[in-house]
């Protein structure tokens, strides 16, 4: 982080944080506030790049048990790096997603895991990260792990929408988006040096 980010940064919490409702109406322009915070490119329109390789609404097929073919998308995707399935709880029973810290609202944001998980297994590559973000209030994270998986919804590291603030945690999510870990079986240049 430098010290060039941090109005960035305050900027988009000053915006952001706390703020529940509706995931469909504010998850996309949440997402590019995330990414001029971070100084990292926004996604290009859907359908301006062959495949969507970093895009909104990722388009995906996924093979159902029965033979048949559901459709689905990824809420926010970039090839190789990772899947992010959304969700906007609320302070208030009856709004956004549930009421956030609620037995209804923990059940939505592990079906949310599992939702992102399946869409992992049917994109080319299973990104190294797979998060789901509660839009204002907090990101889940998993990294994909040596069996090749990311493990069950209790192996989450938890990251509150404001810990942004911290080199540590801006830094992480940086590296999310620009520096992810190298396929198995590759060496992974070393990371840019940040001034």
């Amino acid at each position: 982080m430098k010290f060039t980010d941090r109005p960035r940064v305050s900027a988009f919490l000053d915006k952001w944080l706390h703020s529940h409702g509706n995931e469909q109406a504010n998850g996309q322009s949440f997402f590019n506030d995330l990414c001029v915070a971070l100084g990292v490119d926004c996604p290009p329109p859907k359908g301006s790049v062959k495949g969507d390789p970093y895009c909104f609404e990722k388009d995906i097929k996924i093979p159902q048990t029965n033979g048949k073919v559901a459709s689905g998308r990824i809420d926010f995707y970039k090839a190789d790096h990772f899947i992010i399935e959304a969700k906007q709880g609320s302070a208030q029973a009856g709004k956004g997603t549930a009421q956030r810290g609620g037995k209804k609202y923990k059940a939505a944001m592990e079906k949310a895991f599992h939702q992102a998980n399946a869409y992992a297994r049917n994109v080319p590559n299973k990104p190294p990260y797979l998060l789901v973000c509660d839009i204002g209030d907090h990101f889940e994270l998993w990294t994909l792990n040596q069996n090749g998986n990311y493990g069950e919804y209790d192996h989450r590291r938890e990251i509150p929408l404001g810990a942004l603030r911290e080199e540590e945690y801006f830094d992480l999510f940086v590296d999310i988006f620009t520096n992810p870990p190298a396929p198995k079986g590759q060496v992974q240049p070393p990371p840019p040096v940040r001034q």
